[in-house]
């Protein structure tokens, strides 16, 4: 067998190298893209997005973490997330995530900070087996339903303040006709305490006509 000259067999290894820093190039623009497009869809999302370890160090955060705090993603990475919020906030949430790096179980909770609500989702991440090495937090923000919520309840107690105030008996129903609500003044014109009212059936204080209209706005469409 006749042997390669040494120039032939130089020119082949560089080959191989050519085509291995090639393929490793590629794997890096592909790896490269992916970190790419994952960030993306990261950033793209209306949560809070951020990653911290157990010493409540930033390792990183997506871009609405840096929008909610004002702060450039640069200036946020490597700084201790406490030190961005009040300390009523650090606190509570601290306790929370410390309960995630304590047990390995995702807690949710929600909070306040600077007049806005948020829903808060904190898992652990694992490494070196069963440790938590990281907590993951994503954070919605539920301002508009809590609002909303409180309006609700407010309205509510003012509709049912004005209802108690009126010496006309005033009650509600379900389809089946017992009472759901009445008001004070019901009580005592049918003589009963509240609590001996509440899901009695209203056919036996109630005639027959006003039984029947009652039925038919049930069945009204």
């Amino acid at each position: 067998m006749t042997k390669k000259p040494a120039y032939e067999e130089m020119e082949q290894r560089i080959k191989e190298l050519e085509n291995e820093a090639v393929k490793r190039k590629q794997a890096e623009e592909a790896l490269q893209k992916n970190e790419d497009e994952m960030r993306a869809i990261l950033d793209a999302t209306a949560e809070t997005i951020v990653l911290i370890d157990r010493q409540g160090v930033v390792i990183t955060a997506n871009q609405t973490v840096c929008e909610r705090l004002g702060i450039k993603k640069e200036d946020l990475i490597g700084r201790c997330i406490y030190d961005f919020f009040p300390p009523e906030v650090a606190e509570k949430r601290g306790r929370k995530w410390e309960l995630v790096f304590a047990t390995g179980k995702p807690v949710s909770f929600e909070d306040n900070r600077e007049g806005m609500s948020f829903e808060q989702n904190a898992y652990p991440v694992f490494s070196n087996g069963d440790r938590v090495e990281k907590v993951v937090t994503f954070a919605r923000d539920i301002t508009e339903r809590v609002q909303a919520e409180e309006a609700l309840r407010d309205s509510e107690e003012k509709y049912r303040t004005i209802l108690e105030s009126i010496e006309d008996g005033y009650y509600e129903v379900d389809i089946a006709g017992n009472f759901t609500f009445f008001n004070d003044s019901l009580s005592k014109i049918l003589g009963y305490s509240k609590d001996e009212l509440m899901g009695m059936n209203s056919r036996q204080y109630t005639d027959e006509e006003n039984t029947k209209k009652v039925y038919e706005t049930f069945n009204t469409v």
